[in-house]
């Protein structure tokens, strides 16, 4: 978020703003697919092997992870989306889902 800066000596600009604008809530669809975006710009995760879904700002993942702490990233991913309100982890450590 970009709040307004005040202009060099001498130079005339805006008026400061007098509070921060207010932001309209996220959709669930929204927040899911920002998860989805977030995990997929971490080298550190195999997007590939989560599910996320999002029910009034609370996502849910679900899915795979080769380690703990890959699980934990996933988690700490999610939590730093905007929008997220809290997150269920149901996702298995030390599988992964069988080949068809």
């Amino acid at each position: 978020m970009k709040y307004w800066e005040p202009p060099e000596a001498g130079v005339g600009g805006p008026e400061p703003m007098s509070s921060p604008p207010v932001r309209e809530p996220r959709e669930d669809k929204d927040i899911t697919q920002a998860v989805y975006d977030a995990f997929f710009l971490d080298p550190e995760l195999d997007r590939h092997q989560f599910k996320v879904k999002t029910v009034d700002g609370v996502v849910y993942l679900s899915g795979f992870a080769a380690s703990d702490q890959e699980m934990q990233r996933a988690v700490d991913v999610a939590l730093a989306v905007e929008g997220v309100k809290d997150v269920v982890n149901q996702i298995v450590v030390g599988g992964r889902p069988p080949v068809p």
